[in-house]
């Protein structure tokens, strides 16, 4: 007889029983009749994702049972052991010892499929196993919706250990078994779980299946959360995919009734249920007397030249304009980016009529087609803005918010819009200043962000920028000299521009690292001291742009000296950059009181020009080739042209030129990048002159040769 077992004779006990297994008669010769007891683990039906409970029980013990040890096998890749519960037993070490029930253990490895569990009578023996019993629960879950059919629930029979009784004297028992199976099936839950809407509360219930909510006017686009009952089981949001338990993309609304489709579909594939949500969209009333009503229509967006109807078009008027918002459906949107790969052109026409026309995403939206290198256009019938996404920096934006603003929250508005009278008389006044005739109406182009009432403007990029301005019909093309800018403070400035005609239609396409107010005009230049000069073409186009002024008296001086702060200056107008006293000069010998001031430091803050090394940037002396040249070679990573050349070593590009080794190290790069894009040549075959000062005339050539090549005029 077993005396009674202390708890540190445990794992001898346990170790003896592995040891002595082998010396059991195998399960398979004992039958029911000849075993002193039989092991049975249950059989359970299951569907995929299930919490399921697989009972092992003893029968027919013909003898006290004092201790047993089995290890039970199953399929890892279809069920996963969550814990084994003891039926009998104490699994409380050491209060088990105590217990009048025994010591239960158990193990489980679900990497390997295995689970182990022991018991043994903590009382010697004086309390046995001696009726029918279920000893332990496994519970089990259905992880695996590719792993169907039968998954066998076995004892290592053949495993020391694996499968052993003993009774009160230590005398291994002959045990009969009947392994188990949990049968797996695809579930056919199709319920959801949960069901939440930036429109508001629902009280949502798993059998209702329609509800009910209401927003205002100023709500264009809702969210839902379908969370579904079982993990398994697929949703859509109005026919597009969603992902349980995440909001799915930005829905827009029309006034009155939305509805909103969520329908479920469960693991098995046939089993579906639907959900409605319908979401009253309230109009406001118009904002004067006789005003029309606002209006929603579907709107049709295309991607890659694809249409698709993905989007809703608000009309309503707003003071004396009329302004169509045209908010695209998220989901829709991301599959058409999805199946059209990198690059795509996500265009939004609007050609109503509307004083303003803008289109809105949400940030997420606009991160999604950042990561796709999406180009975003917004088109109407006298304009066309064409923004790539990634020039939006929706994360720069969402800073400004706050780090834990969600990118959903945040409403980006593209908008392309008639000016207000106050600034369409401000560019009238400014056109009457500067001697210059306005071709077409001023067009204001504007990308903001918007956040729970805050509001970021989004007025500078990192490059350029295109903006097509229709040119009206009956005004000669041959009449437009250049695009330019209106700030607000009335200053006008040049923007590199470029004709083209499309469909019969002539447009002017302004390139600007910047929003604001833009129109085209006509100033023509024709400097009489350069009717016969080589420079003829190139110092009357640039002239014509206002990129570069006469002396007085309609002369240019072409063969004139420049000075460096000449050249800041006048690259800074070629460029389009505003140069304004927001950024100070870093030059000791340069005032905020001088002209040219502004112009350099702006040059320097987009790090077109540096200074010497005593900190001096030495604005009156004259400008030589080696200067000019690596300036502009500056100047091309802003254009876009440096990324064209070829992988190129200076010292090759330099090499034709018996002068080269007057080339100052730090210049070498800048020239062979200026050569190669044929910006400049030498002053003769084989002499390129990097010391040489530069005149007028080769500044207008060199200047109009930068935009040219980078294609902004």
């Amino acid at each position: 007889m077993l005396t009674k077992l202390h708890h540190a004779k445990l794992p001898s006990l346990l170790l003896a029983l592995s040891l002595s297994a082998s010396a059991l008669l195998s399960p398979a010769t004992a039958s029911a009749d000849a075993a002193d007891l039989i092991v049975t683990i249950g059989d359970v039906a299951a569907k995929v994702d299930d919490m399921i409970e697989v009972p092992v029980s003893i029968s027919q013990p013909a003898a006290g049972v004092a201790s047993y040890g089995m290890e039970l096998n199953y399929d890892a890749a279809a069920l996963e052991v969550v814990d084994i519960v003891p039926s009998y037993g104490n699994a409380s070490d050491p209060a088990c010892y105590e217990d009048a029930e025994g010591c239960f253990f158990s193990d489980s490895e679900n990497a390997s499929g295995w689970l182990r569990a022991a018991w043994f009578d903590a009382s010697g023996g004086d309390e046995p196993i001696d009726a029918a019993m279920e000893l332990f629960v496994v519970r089990f879950h259905v992880k695996n919706p590719l792993a169907l059919g039968d998954k066998p629930v076995t004892a290592a029979r053949g495993t020391p250990g694996g499968f052993s009784f003993t009774d009160r004297h230590l005398t291994y028992l002959y045990a009969g078994l009947n392994d188990g199976n949990v049968a797996v099936q695809t579930s056919n839950n199709a319920d959801l779980a949960a069901l939440t809407t930036t429109a508001g509360t629902i009280a949502f219930a798993a059998d209702k299946t329609a509800y009910n909510a209401r927003v205002g006017d100023s709500t264009k686009s809702v969210t839902v959360t379908p969370t579904t009952a079982n993990r398994y089981a697929s949703v859509t949001v109005n026919e597009s995919s969603a992902t349980s338990g995440q909001a799915a993309g930005a829905i827009p609304l029309k006034y009155g009734k939305n509805d909103i489709v969520v329908e479920v579909t469960a693991a098995d594939g046939t089993t579906k249920k639907a959900y409605t949500l319908s979401v009253y969209r309230d109009e406001d009333a118009p904002a004067a007397a006789g005003a029309p009503k606002p209006t929603t229509t579907d709107a049709t967006i295309r991607v890659n030249g694809k249409e698709e109807s993905a989007g809703v078009a608000t009309k309503k008027q707003e003071g004396t304009r009329v302004v169509t918002t045209v908010a695209v459906d998220q989901a829709k949107l991301e599959q058409k980016l999805a199946a059209e790969g990198q690059r795509s052109v996500v265009t939004i026409p609007v050609a109503d009529g509307s004083d303003v026309v803008a289109g809105e995403l949400n940030g997420q939206m606009v991160a999604n087609m950042e990561q796709k290198q999406a180009i975003l256009e917004i088109k109407t019938g006298s304009a066309t803005y064409t923004l790539p996404a990634q020039q939006i920096n929706i994360r720069a934006v969402s800073d400004k918010f706050g780090k834990d603003v969600a990118l959903q929250e945040i409403t980006v508005r593209i908008e392309i819009a008639k000016p207000s009278e106050d600034t369409a008389k401000r560019v009238e006044a400014s056109a009457a200043a500067g001697s210059f005739e306005l071709v077409a109406p001023p067009v204001d182009f504007t990308v903001r962000g918007t956040y729970n009432g805050a509001t970021v403007n989004v007025d500078r990029f990192n490059a350029y920028v295109a903006r097509s301005i229709a040119i009206p019909e009956g005004v000669d093309p041959s009449r437009i000299t250049t695009g330019v800018v209106v700030d607000p403070d009335g200053t006008v400035r040049h923007v590199p521009t470029k004709v083209e005609e499309v469909d019969g239609v002539y447009y002017a396409t302004i390139n600007s690292l910047t929003n604001s107010t833009y129109s085209v005009v006509y100033h023509p230049v024709a400097f009489a001291d350069v009717a016969t000069h080589w420079s003829k073409d190139a110092v009357n186009d640039i002239g014509s742009r206002m990129v570069i002024e006469g002396i007085g008296g309609n002369r240019f001086a072409p063969d004139r000296d420049v000075t460096r702060a000449e050249f800041a200056a006048i690259l800074v107008r070629a460029l389009g950059l505003k140069a304004t006293g927001d950024a100070e000069a870093p030059f000791s010998d340069i005032a905020a009181s001088d002209w040219y001031h502004d112009a350099v430091a702006t040059a320097h803050e987009y790090g077109l020009a540096n200074g010497f090394e005593d900190g001096a940037f030495r604005p009156a002396e004259k400008l030589n080739r080696e200067q000019a040249m690596a300036m502009v070679a500056k100047a091309m990573s802003m254009t876009g042209l440096k990324d064209k050349l070829k992988p190129a070593v200076p010292a090759t590009l330099l090499l034709p030129f018996a002068d080269a080794g007057l080339v100052s190290d730090w210049a070498k790069a800048g020239i062979a990048d200026s050569l190669q894009a044929g910006l400049v040549t030498g002053r003769g075959a084989d002499e390129l002159a990097p010391q040489a000062t530069v005149t007028r005339a080769e500044v207008a050539v060199l200047i109009r040769r930068l935009l040219q090549q980078s294609e902004l005029i």
